[in-house]
């Protein structure tokens, strides 16, 4: 071990006075400290946060993973090629040990490099949060951006889709559905009847999940709702009773601006939900001890104790902990305005508690809903109701579309300061294998031809999932494959499928281990995550690429003895 540390802090001192690392430094700060400047994203102050984690993750992993390979590859092939590798020869340590000090120095070095640039990002992240914005994006900014946030996904549409189907044959009868099915055979590919039977199924489920995600417009009450069942929601925290003071009511709009504890405003979250005197809201703005709420209908003001407020009386405000769910409406026509009217249930399944609210949306962007957790049961149940409404003004509507997989409740589960310490070390991870990689090929390999190597070792990560996608052999619904009777094309397809799952077993995913996306989205990065991913691409793919070499340089035949 003194000599694996020995080899370690030499690799150390060399990376560190190498004229690579002072200029991976400097493009890190110049590149990273103009992303606030120049990345705009979508005009929003959030669209430049997202921007700026994104851009930022993304490019300190291309710029240290190429500075990891030149570090990695040189300290091996320069003490070969100087002729140092001698000395070390001589002295009495094992070749193994100099190839694992060489890669634990450089892996050392790189901690320090990704420590500092993940640090002046977040840094610069800050900076940005801390500028002036809108209330609407500001709830962006702290619930959806800074935040680590678990997903839950619906109950799966196939009980349902089957039912539709069985329920659509079953409506046939025997003998219509034996003309649907010869209606298929000339469409069908084969021609038989079994494929003309699968084409029929294929259709009849299009139409059973079109008829399950898509609602027509109607005119409250009532009207054919969408409705979707999650399990698994925890809701974290407890509600927090305190008094505030009533600093103003707002003349025009059914909002009062508070006076509260400044320990009660760091656990609000703007858009988040809020009681008033029982009667539930939600915070407007937020201020060092301020906080303007606003109640969700006009009349709310003249409900209970909230009618007889006055400025400098005293109110009981509750916050509670939140559940956001995230949507993305789609019209199948014309949109009155370009916006879609909503009514939203949020039910209780055990307690039949429902929390209200009416919205309006922009077409086709994701949107969000945040709702109190009262509304999950004690083991984590919730039942989402939509309802799409016909515009209030003009009485116009078109039917939505929404998604299965466009739906999600999101809960708070942790910090942004610890999910963004586990995306750093993803990229750490990352690197450490690049290292080894190195390591691995400038022990066989001169110094440009073992660069070039490795080089492509990073974009083959990057672009593991897209080439996963390219090649995929299609097949339909049914596990039929389509296109099989173009013999040659699918030949190519699964050949080329083969030699990517070669590369998937040999590379690690870069692309599912970058944290930009989960940083960007608020979503947790779990310890479970990270240890997955050091698993494979740490304790097996590096203890793999340096075994292979220490076998190889032990082999390796360093100098010749002429006589």
């Amino acid at each position: 071990m003194r000599s694996i540390w020995a080899v370690a802090r030499q690799t150390f001192t060399e990376c560190s006075r190498r004229k690579v690392a002072a200029v991976s430094i400097a493009l890190l700060v110049v590149l990273l400290g103009g992303l606030p400047f120049y990345a705009v994203g979508d005009g929003t102050l959030s669209g430049r946060i997202r921007t700026q984690l994104d851009y930022s993750t993304i490019m300190i992993t291309v710029l240290l993973g190429v500075v990891t390979l030149i570090l990695s590859v040189s300290v091996v092939c320069d003490d070969v090629s100087t002729k140092r590798i001698f000395l070390v020869a001589a002295k009495p340590i094992h070749r193994w040990q100099y190839i694992l000090g060489r890669w634990v120095g450089v892996v050392v070095f790189l901690a320090l490099l990704v420590a500092a640039a993940c640090i002046l990002s977040y840094g610069l992240a800050q900076y940005l949060r801390g500028q002036q914005t809108n209330p609407d994006d500001r709830r962006t900014i702290e619930t959806e951006v800074f935040a680590a946030r678990a997903r839950v996904s619906p109950e799966s549409l196939e009980p349902r889709v089957q039912q539709y189907i069985r329920q659509r044959i079953e409506s046939m009868g025997p003998q219509r559905y034996e003309e649907a099915v010869k209606a298929f055979l000339g469409s069908s590919e084969g021609g038989s009847l079994a494929a003309a039977e699968q084409a029929l199924q294929k259709e009849l489920r299009k139409q059973a999940l079109q008829a399950l995600q898509s609602v027509p417009p109607s005119a409250p009450p009532g009207g054919r709702p969408l409705v979707w069942r999650f399990q698994g929601v925890n809701v974290a925290g407890a509600e927090v009773r305190a008094a505030a003071e009533v600093v103003a009511i707002h003349p025009n709009d059914p909002l009062i601006r508070f006076r509260v504890d400044p320990l009660l405003v760091g656990q609000m979250s703007f858009g988040g939900p809020v009681r008033v005197e029982g009667v539930d809201a939600r915070i407007y703005d937020l201020g060092r001890d301020t906080v303007d709420v606003m109640f969700l209908r006009p009349d709310d003001m003249k409900r209970g104790a909230v009618a007889g407020l006055k400025p400098g009386r005293d109110a009981t405000l509750v916050v509670e902990p939140m559940i956001q769910i995230t949507y993305k409406p789609v019209p199948q026509g014309d949109a009155p305005g370009g916006v879609l009217f909503s009514e939203w249930q949020v039910i209780n399944p055990k307690t039949n508690e429902v929390y209200y609210e009416n919205r309006n949306d922009p077409v086709r962007l994701p949107a969000t809903l945040s709702v109190p957790g009262r509304v999950v049961s004690e083991d984590g149940e919730v039942v989402v109701v939509y309802y799409n409404r016909v515009s209030p003004g003009t009485g116009a509507g078109t039917s939505v579309k929404m998604a299965w997989e466009d739906m999600a409740v999101l809960y708070r589960v942790g910090g942004f300061e610890w999910n963004f310490v586990r995306g750093g070390l993803m990229i750490l991870i990352q690197m450490m294998f690049l290292a080894g990689v190195g390591i691995l090929t400038g022990s066989f390999l001169s110094f440009s031809v073992a660069f070039v190597v490795s080089l492509l070792v990073l974009p083959l990560g990057l672009m593991r999932g897209f080439l996963t996608d390219a090649v995929r052999v299609p097949t339909d619904a049914f596990g039929g494959v389509e296109g099989a009777g173009e013999t040659l094309e699918r030949v190519g397809l699964v050949l080329a499928n083969y030699m990517v799952r070669l590369v998937n077993a040999v590379l690690p995913d870069f692309s599912s281990a970058m944290p930009g996306d989960s940083l960007v989205d608020g979503m947790l990065i779990s310890w479970s995550q990270l240890g997955a991913v050091s698993l494979y691409a740490v304790g097996v793919r590096v203890t793999i690429a340096l075994g292979v070499a220490c076998l190889v340089f032990r082999k390796r035949e360093l100098a010749r003895v002429q006589v």
